[in-house]
């Protein structure tokens, strides 16, 4: 069992590899933004000449004459996340893993104006998920069970359930085309599927990678580098006119792996950390035990003591 960000370090290329692989000058000069209109399905082929002309050390403009940097972007992260070698999800196994969110209300929602949130779940192969949700500003902890009947769903997906999803980009997108809707738009209901699946952390790799190339498939997409520490990053974002919001899932460069998630509207600012994603064979006794010990929907302080609703 080992911590996803001691494995992502790892595994992570050093600047110097980084520069040799993409030099972020050439990576400027060879794949400038223009957003010529274009339809969807014509940048299949332009992903594939990027990752040809990576491999074979070719100019990228004769194959990619739009510069979309935002689909090699996109397609490079399928690359990487195709070739992670972490241990996968299985039946039997377990998924450990802990985050921290914020969320900043503006005055005028008359909602709390900042709410802190950590929270660590063990989340079984057919979805049982176990909680231990906390919020430091109010020194409290909950323990609860979620086992309810509901089927799985792309808002909701268990590690079967992800399992059991196309893993061809063409495939996933034909899949999840008749089964999105209630947003402002087609193309933000398909982002949304997408980024609740990713930020799942319940895809197999080969699955993940293809959510990527479905990405580029949706208008509105784009891409910007960034860093998180040291570690290279890319911010994949989808703005909504209708809704003024945005959404963002920041990834890592060299892994493919999601490492936050942020929504920003004229009412609030939500963002969230994965700060440990592992697969498990087992839940520790310890925590079976602290389970057993408290009552769901009860929530308790620092010592122990139940707090009155």
């Amino acid at each position: 069992m080992t911590d996803l960000l001691t494995r992502l370090a790892d595994a992570r290329p050093t600047d110097a590899e980084l520069d040799r692989m993409w030099a972020p000058a050439d990576r400027a000069a060879l794949l400038g933004r223009v957003r010529a209109p274009r339809p969807r399905r014509a940048r299949r082929a332009a992903l594939l000449g990027v990752a040809a002309a990576a491999v074979a050390g070719l100019a990228v403009p004769t194959l990619l004459p739009t510069g979309d940097a935002t689909a090699a972007d996109l397609h490079l992260l399928a690359r990487s996340a195709a070739s992670y070698d972490g241990t996968v999800l299985q039946e039997g196994t377990w998924l450990h893993e802990r985050s921290r969110s914020v969320q900043r209300n503006e005055p005028s929602t008359g909602e709390v104006p900042v709410l802190d949130t950590v929270r660590e779940t063990w989340t079984s192969w057919d979805g049982r998920l176990l909680l231990v949700e906390r919020r430091p500003s109010a020194g409290w902890t909950s323990y609860d069970v979620l086992d309810d009947d509901a089927p799985p769903s792309l808002a909701d997906p268990t590690p079967e359930f992800a399992a059991s999803l196309p893993d061809d980009a063409d495939d996933l997108l034909a899949y999840l085309d008749p089964r999105v809707s209630g947003s402002s738009s087609h193309d933000e209901a398909l982002f949304e599927a997408l980024r609740t699946l990713m930020t799942s952390h319940t895809l197999p790799p080969r699955t993940l990678a293809a959510a990527y190339e479905a990405l580029a498939e949706v208008d509105g997409v784009h891409t910007a580098d960034a860093r998180a520490g040291d570690r290279p990053t890319v911010e994949i974002t989808f703005d909504d006119a209708v809704s003024s919001s945005t959404e963002t899932i920041v990834v890592d460069r060299a892994t493919g792996q999601v490492l936050s998630t942020h929504l920003r509207s004229d009412q609030r600012d939500y963002s969230s950390t994965t700060l440990l994603s592992e697969v498990v064979s087992e839940v520790p006794a310890a925590v079976r035990a602290a389970f057993r010990s408290h009552e769901e929907g009860v929530r308790y302080d620092a010592a122990g003591v139940a707090l009155a609703d």
